[in-house]
């Protein structure tokens, strides 16, 4: 996804949440590479800026809801089971997969390193010359040397980019952890589509981190796992801006992108 940015060493050091300004029009500052002490949103006549009262470490992990203090209220929407996807925008033979939308080719790419919100060998964070960052971006393992980056919100949309070389040696990355990863995207019983936030966020006592991001609202905690059903806690975007810990919400996921 991309995310403007002033500074490439700022995008190293750790500023990871690129859907956040892409779904909602929000800047975020970073102060010595933790979270921002401050979060300016701009949300195009959604919200008026507000004070965060807790800001969270920029490599602040998922965690789960434990402790929680607020209310928590059930919402079902008859979905049966979550689906998982394997998420490939090129096939086997090099070509771009059906249902892949191309909005874009933007020419050379500096892909520094491994991509932050995918543990896939071939998921890759990479900047473009118009200071786009884009995360992840998933190599043509059979075509050309080119990457498909993912643009949002949903999943059919990318931007082709060339890396630069040198291209970087990933002996940490594996491929998709299914049973034990977290997917890097979800689609909500609700229609939203919800990016890893891996950077900067919102934090409440008692509730924690908001690990995703939604057009309208945010998802709390880790994804929670009852067999073959998946829910998350989410609240509205304008309960949790603001001084009070937000009411959440238990959502069905009706899609998981790994």
């Amino acid at each position: 996804m991309a995310h403007s940015a002033a500074r490439k060493a700022a995008l190293v050091r750790g500023n990871r949440g690129a859907g956040f300004a892409h779904l909602y029009g929000v800047n975020r500052r970073k102060t010595g590479g933790l979270a921002a002490q401050a979060l300016l949103v701009s949300l195009a006549g959604r919200a008026a800026a507000a004070m965060v009262i807790a800001v969270a470490a920029a490599g602040c992990s998922s965690g789960a809801l434990s402790g929680i203090t607020t209310a928590v209220t059930t919402r079902t929407t008859g979905i049966v089971a979550t689906e998982v996807i394997i998420y490939e925008p090129f096939t086997r033979s090099g070509t771009v997969a059906a249902g892949i939308d191309v909005v874009a080719r933007s020419g050379n790419a500096d892909c520094y390193s491994g991509a932050i919100s995918s543990s896939r060998r071939d998921a890759f964070r990479c900047i473009t010359k118009q200071n786009l960052l884009y995360d992840p971006c998933f190599l043509d393992l059979a075509g050309p040397l080119r990457l498909a980056c993912w643009r949002g919100p949903d999943p059919s949309q990318v931007v082709i980019v060339t890396p630069e070389r040198p291209f970087p040696r990933l002996q940490n990355h594996g491929s998709a952890d299914v049973k034990g990863g977290f997917p890097w995207l979800i689609e909500l019983g609700n229609g939203q589509y919800c990016a890893d936030d891996s950077g900067a966020s919102l934090y409440f006592p008692g509730i924690g981190r908001a690990n995703w991001d939604c057009p309208h609202g945010l998802g709390w905690g880790a994804i929670h796992r009852d067999g073959r059903h998946w829910t998350m806690a989410y609240s509205s975007l304008a309960s949790a801006i603001g001084h009070k810990a937000p009411r959440l919400t238990e959502i069905p996921i009706k899609t998981a992108w790994f």
